[in-house]
């Protein structure tokens, strides 16, 4: 549940983010990039909630949609960092520095809650 939970606020965060680059900026692609990523992450949200039981009908469709989650979320903290390092020395892109900064920020601390709510093997 709260691997759901991150992934769904992560997506809302994302989409937020989207929203306020395009009104800022009045560049629509911040929108339709940060609803765009901010979908998926809802989706695989939306898919990963409840742990099923290994051997489960649903364990398989619950696993995907945790591990799709974890590699776009992994992507987005690459793609971002990347554009803030790219537009901080760019005058023309300086305003957009601090967005990649604040969504590298929370697409790293997204990541980190998502590795620490990894399960830990059981011993016996």
């Amino acid at each position: 549940m709260a691997v759901a939970t991150t992934m769904l606020s992560y997506g809302g965060f994302l989409g937020a983010c989207g929203w306020y680059g395009a009104h800022t900026s009045g560049a629509m692609h911040s929108l339709y990039a940060g609803v765009g990523s901010g979908a998926l992450m809802i989706l695989c949200g939306a898919n990963s909630f409840g742990e099923p039981k290994k051997g489960d009908k649903d364990y398989k469709k619950w696993m995907i949609a945790v591990h799709l989650g974890l590699m776009f979320n992994a992507l987005f903290t690459v793609v971002f960092c990347v554009q803030y390092l790219r537009s901080r020395g760019d005058p023309d892109k300086a305003s957009r520095a601090f967005l990649f900064m604040v969504m590298t920020a929370g697409s790293a601390l997204s990541m980190w809650t998502l590795v620490k709510l990894k399960p830990k093997k059981k011993t016996d």
